[in-house]
């Protein structure tokens, strides 16, 4: 974040602050530690200015398989729980689901979502926490 801020690349700089604000919030969050990752996906987003990042990290075996960034396309004015809400329905589509996933919003199609999940794999337990 400092060295973006150096190179006078001040969006990019925001993007990683806003990355360790998230992090630090997952991580000092009661409900989830590291104990409980043991096969999980968290999903973290923030927008501003009309556009969204969306950050996931990849538990197994209760290790962090590492993460990737996402720049969804949406309409400038949709709030980030709408946005996630989407991206999560979409991300699945083809890949494997872990058994918790664990967002930074909440979102308005959860039980849906989870259902549709559990449909997919064949196999029941899918949850998703906010």
């Amino acid at each position: 974040m400092e060295k973006a801020s150096e190179n006078l690349d001040f969006e990019k700089a925001v993007i990683l602050r806003e990355r360790i604000k998230s992090l630090n919030i997952i991580q000092s969050s009661q409900r989830i530690n590291e104990a409980n990752l043991i096969e999980a996906d968290v999903i973290a987003g923030y927008k501003e200015s009309g556009k969204a990042c969306i950050q996931v990290f990849f538990y197994r075996s209760k290790q962090n398989w590492g993460n990737q960034s996402f720049f969804p396309k949406h309409d400038p004015d949709e709030n980030l729980s709408n946005i996630i809400n989407s991206f999560v329905a979409q991300f699945y589509e083809n890949k494997s689901v872990p058994s918790s996933i664990i967002l930074s919003e909440e979102i308005k199609e959860k039980v849906l979502i989870e259902k549709t999940l559990s449909l997919k794999e064949k196999k029941t337990g899918y949850y998703i926490y906010s």
